[in-house]
């Protein structure tokens, strides 16, 4: 009975040492905002090999600056991605899941974040599924690569206007330095001076992309992050 007590009090003195307050707001980019549980597709490019895709979340709630403990855990029995960065923009990884699971094979992704600075923690998932190798797959795969690393290298600012501090940003080398990825920003060039006045205080806004196949042509509703301090509250598309 001594040592059941004893044991009871060590786990009591360990607990508060591994607990996090919740609060921090961790948003994953869903593939059709208006369904929140339609998974990203991937797709086997041969038998033996997986398509590369990303996974993107952001911590909207996190301070600048502050530390960020990232764990990723895929959903298919492989070990987890975890690194630590200050970027509460960028809290993407990329995987590859199995070559040999069937199509239809969905996964869902989770991703925990502690904000080691703060002392709190928040989690959100991922949803990823088996898709054939067609070109509708590959074609979707690009879509959420694409779009991740125009959110990547956007330069980002608060700025007052009309009243409100509007949080923005953009791919003008005037406005701002855009972040390298790989060493890179393809998708910055310089143009003219943009006026915050004239940015709307959104938190997102929305395109539309073509479909490659299918008559008759139809557009698929994407969203692309233009203030960088979360991935949901798409604009109506």
């Amino acid at each position: 009975m001594g040592k059941r007590i004893s044991f009871i009090g060590l786990v009591m003195l360990i607990l508060p040492a591994c607990s996090w307050a919740a609060g921090l707001t961790v948003l994953t980019v869903p593939w059709d905002p208006t369904h929140p549980l339609t998974p990203h597709t991937t797709y086997a490019i041969n038998p033996t090999t997986e398509a590369t895709v990303v996974l993107a979340a952001t911590a909207p709630s996190a301070a600048a600056g502050d530390s960020l403990s990232v764990t990723w855990v895929f959903g298919d029995g492989s070990p987890n991605a975890t690194f630590v960065t200050t970027n509460q923009y960028d809290l993407s990884t990329t995987h590859q899941y199995p070559a040999s699971a069937a199509a239809g094979t969905a996964w869902t992704a989770v991703i925990t974040v502690q904000d080691t600075t703060a002392g709190t923690s928040g989690t959100a998932n991922y949803y990823v599924s088996q898709e054939s190798n067609i070109l509708a797959s590959r074609v979707n795969v690009a879509i959420d690569s694409g779009l991740w690393y125009m959110h990547q290298t956007m330069w980002r600012a608060n700025t007052p206007a009309n009243g409100q501090t509007v949080n923005w940003g953009g791919w003008d080398t005037s406005g701002g330095a855009c972040n390298n990825v790989g060493g890179a920003a393809y998708d910055c060039y310089a143009t003219g001076v943009i006026n915050a006045n004239n940015v709307r205080p959104t938190r997102s806004a929305a395109i539309k992309v073509p479909r490659p196949a299918g008559p008759p042509p139809t557009l698929i509703p994407m969203t692309l992050t233009a203030d960088l301090r979360g991935c949901s509250s798409p604009l109506a598309s």
